[in-house]
């Protein structure tokens, strides 16, 4: 089983659903994350956001054709 939690004010807290009893022995391994950098979750949060925006690229003007061309 592989359960993501946060440590708050030193102390792990699990999600609520996980449902361990009280006294379950566990491993926790520290995963690194440098600063800067989005939280693993940040994509299924994201995701489909702006599924709903109409996007719609304006005119980009004449070309201009240079001489050395």
């Amino acid at each position: 089983m592989s359960i993501t939690a946060t440590v708050e004010n030193g102390t792990i807290t699990l999600p609520p659903d996980v449902g361990l009893p009280d006294g379950t022995r566990v491993q926790v391994v520290v995963l690194e994350q440098p600063p800067g950098a989005l939280p693993p979750e940040y994509l299924e949060r994201v995701a489909g956001a702006l599924a709903n925006e109409p996007f719609e690229r304006p005119g980009q003007g004449n070309f201009e054709k240079r001489a050395s061309w």
